[in-house]
């Protein structure tokens, strides 16, 4: 009933208005969907006729704007393919009036030009410029390829922000229905990878005399939506409104099938609105499992399982409905995921309750190819990050302030454990009020700002960092290794915080690694901390070096090439081994709690690495040479897996002659 009233109000409309006609082969008015509008009056029609529309129009008046789909009967405008098993557009208008803004010019540098196409980069912008509240109706078009438009000034104000791939409706009272969104946005989109609305006024606006619309509805019923994408909702996202937004009879990449709901992956809108649907449709439903990903997967045709994996941590993340009472993991198998090696898509935007799990640090790296932050979490509870390795990240934001190449999060919880976190531009984690917890991690040869730490850099946040080794960061003024700031706490035991300052070397030493500001509380317990810091059991006054095996492993100097990892191992003669603690309390709280299986010999190492010198026929390395190793052995012949401690004889051969000598050597 609300379609066909619609669409009668459309029909009354046009039946009332002078319509003009807009026809790309130039048999009607108009070549141009954008010269058909600028002659327009309120009022009136402008009529698409098919063809595909390479503009970004700027739509500032209360029209219709329609394809010949208006004219159509659109009861069934989209219908479930029993072949493809999905749903599709079947209205031929709506298919072949395509609107595309993939040849956008717009500028990101372009504060203070006079030309507003240097903004606009959606395929339709909608406002007002002559402080009018507009009401335009767009329907009937394929919406494809926009890329965002800037809503936000001056550099100075901070990162210019892209909103609404498709469209970008700014306080207006826009009706968008019957259209087909197709592959908006991109990574750089903040919101609205399909549509964005802005419901406030945008003071940063102020090179324009815009007005507007107090929203009450927001009405973008029967559309249909296929693969947008944004930092924060790939279909649609309105922050700033706090009414009614109608999705009635639309499509959506993915639905919680359980409620037939939609996951802020996709929609997201300030927690005062209400999304009112009656039927809404999708050809995915959520999953509440965990989920494999492989560089060598499919998206689209795997269903994420251990033996038919995702091929992207993105669209992993878009697809899971985790909860506090089902924590969902993010399995990763070995390999390199990048933007452009795997097509990743940096910033992963992580969801509460989720855990990232790869296959070792040095097996499964997120490489940024210094494009973009890698992980951003915002607003989660319950997050882990776990073997695996964050290299090469550089962060849309750059004003030194939340802003990192690795790992930025804010108003979070997060546990980072067996993760190297390397060679990240301004910054390896930044943290804003939250609380994190760090274990058996390496944060290495990142570079900073000029005010922020290269390493880990807090501000209103906690941090508690057990067995971590944070080395050869570098950056300007603040402390290269951590630092805190604006009421701040963090606590290191069992760690190495050395070298942080990798290209000179400044006098003052600790100050180069561990530093804090206003308000900010430090407890530093059984770790060494170059030139020295004051707390139990703790080393690194008088050069105490470390000895690490080769912490230049990876670093051309003359090239200036710095891999994302240096071998921080101990050597045998470290001070480091065996004087770390097992067990502490501190504030009657306890920090640290280790069992002996956790560390090898009398106590456990400072560091991220315990370290283990290798006994021949100790295969599992548990420092033991017993039966266990024998069926380890015997395994890795008859299934013909690679390791090379099971060479007992060093013949280059893995057969039962090992295997004799082995229980000789256990036997003897």
């Amino acid at each position: 009933m609300k379609k066909l009233i619609l669409i009668l109000n459309l029909i009354i409309s046009i039946s009332l208005s002078e319509i003009i006609r807009v026809d790309i082969n130039g048999n009607y008015d108009y070549i141009t969907i954008q010269s058909g509008i600028d002659n327009a009056e309120i009022g009136d029609t402008v009529v698409v006729y098919p063809g595909t529309y390479y503009e970004n129009i700027i739509l500032d008046k209360s029209i219709v704007l329609a394809s010949l789909a208006i004219f159509d009967n659109l009861n069934n405008w989209f219908e479930y393919n029993d072949f493809t098993n999905q749903y599709e557009v079947t209205n031929d208008n709506v298919n072949n009036t395509i609107i595309d803004g993939s040849t956008a010019e717009f500028n990101l540098g372009a504060f203070g030009s006079d030309d507003i196409k240097d903004y606009i980069g959606s395929c339709i912008f909608i406002a007002s410029f002559n402080e009018q509240c507009i009401s335009p109706s767009v329907m009937g078009f394929t919406i494809q390829n926009g890329l965002g438009s800037i809503t936000q000034g001056p550099e100075w104000y901070g990162y210019r922000k892209l909103k609404g791939g498709g469209i970008l409706s700014y306080k207006s009272n826009a009706n968008i229905n019957f259209n087909n969104f197709i592959n908006n946005g991109n990574p750089y989109i903040q919101y609205g990878g399909a549509i964005y609305f802005e419901a406030d006024t945008i003071e940063q606006y102020n090179y324009w005399e815009m007005g507007g619309c107090e929203l009450s509805d927001i009405n973008i019923q029967n559309n249909f939506y296929n693969g947008n994408d944004s930092k924060y909702a790939n279909t649609f996202s309105s922050r700033n409104f706090n009414g009614n937004i109608l999705i009635d009879k639309s499509v959506f990449d993915v639905l919680n099938c359980s409620d037939n709901s939609i996951t802020e992956a996709w929609f997201d809108i300030n927690s005062e609105s209400e999304a009112v649907f009656s039927e809404i449709f999708s050809n995915r439903c959520s999953v509440t499992n965990d989920l494999w990903v492989s560089p060598t997967g499919n998206d689209s045709l795997n269903d994420g399982s251990i033996e038919n994996p995702l091929k992207t941590i993105n669209y992993a993340l878009e697809i899971i409905n985790p909860s506090s009472e089902n924590n969902i993991t993010i399995h990763l198998d070995e390999g390199i995921y990048s933007p452009l090696e795997t097509g990743e898509i940096f910033s992963l935007v992580m969801q509460p309750n989720v855990t990232l799990k790869g296959s070792g640090r040095e097996l499964t790296i997120l490489k940024g190819d210094n494009i973009n932050s890698i992980i951003s979490i915002n607003n989660c509870q319950n997050t882990s990050i776990l073997d695996l390795s964050i290299v090469n990240g550089y962060p849309a934001m750059t004003d030194d302030s939340g802003s990192a190449g690795g790992i930025i999060v804010s108003n979070s919880s997060l546990n980072i454990i067996n993760t190297n976190v390397s060679t990240n531009t301004y910054g390896g984690i930044s943290a804003v009020s939250s609380n994190l917890n760090i274990s058996y991690s390496i944060i290495s040869r990142n570079t900073g700002g000029l005010f922020n730490s290269a390493g880990i850099d807090l501000i209103n946040s906690i941090a508690h960092i057990s067995s971590t080794t944070i080395v050869d960061n570098y950056s300007g003024w603040a402390a290269r290794g951590i630092n805190g700031d604006d009421n701040s706490y963090f606590s290191m035991i069992n760690s190495i915080v050395w070298d942080n300052n990798i290209f000179e070397d400044l006098n003052n030493p600790w100050l180069i690694n561990v530093g804090y500001g206003y308000g900010t509380e430090v407890d530093i317990l059984y770790t060494t901390v170059k030139g020295g810091w004051t707390g139990e059991g703790n080393l690194g006054w008088d050069d105490d070096d470390p000895l690490f095996t080769d912490p230049y492993q990876g670093i051309d100097f003359d090239d200036f090439y710095i891999s994302p990892f240096g071998d921080y191992s101990l050597q045998s003669n470290s001070s480091c081994i065996d004087n770390g603690v097992a067990y502490f309390e501190l504030n009657d709280e306890i920090i640290i709690d280790l069992n002996e299986s956790d560390y090898n010999g009398n106590a456990p190492d400072m560091g991220a690495f315990e370290f283990y010198e290798f006994m021949n026929g100790d295969i599992n390395l548990d420092q033991d040479i017993n039966i266990l190793d024998i069926v380890l052995l015997v395994e890795i012949i008859l299934y013909d897996i690679e390791n090379d401690l099971g060479d007992i004889n060093e013949d280059n051969l893995l057969n039962v002659l090992d295997v004799v000598l082995l229980v000789s050597i256990i036997l003897n």
